[in-house]
């Protein structure tokens, strides 16, 4: 059995630095949208002192508390009508098998890509009514 102890310290160092090289897209992706998130913020900040793009930048401020309870919102009654496809549908409509496909075809639904054909499957004739 190789183990690291057999190692020398430069070996191990190449090893781990070319290891870093080969996974460094999948683990700095999160860093470099981390710094890019910063640098917008600072920006923004920096700009709220301009007097042609401040008033825009304190707007846009004000603006993103209401689409944050809009999002809000719609993530409550988007799962709340997941839930309730898969709990009527779970047998008989493929598209509402689990939970995350169920959730998934309801953000299809609300973006008006809606087929009722999907409904037909179902042996009751209260639910084809409901779909």
């Amino acid at each position: 059995m190789f183990t690291d102890s057999d190692l020398t310290d430069k070996e191990f160092n190449q090893r781990f630095i070319a290891n870093l090289n080969d996974n460094k897209d999948f683990k700095l992706a999160y860093f470099f949208a981390a710094c890019i998130v910063c640098l917008i913020v600072r920006i923004a900040t920096i700009l709220q002192f301009n007097e042609a793009i401040g008033p825009l930048i304190k707007i846009l401020g004000k603006m993103s508390t209401d689409f944050l309870n809009y999002m809000i919102l719609s993530i409550m009654i988007i799962v709340m009508f997941a839930l309730v496809g898969n709990i009527n549908f779970i047998h008989d409509v493929e598209s509402f098998k689990d939970f995350f496909t169920s959730v998934l075809t309801v953000i299809d639904f609300s973006t008006g890509n809606f087929d009722f054909g999907i409904f037909d499957t179902s042996q009751t004739e209260g639910l084809k009514l409901l779909g």
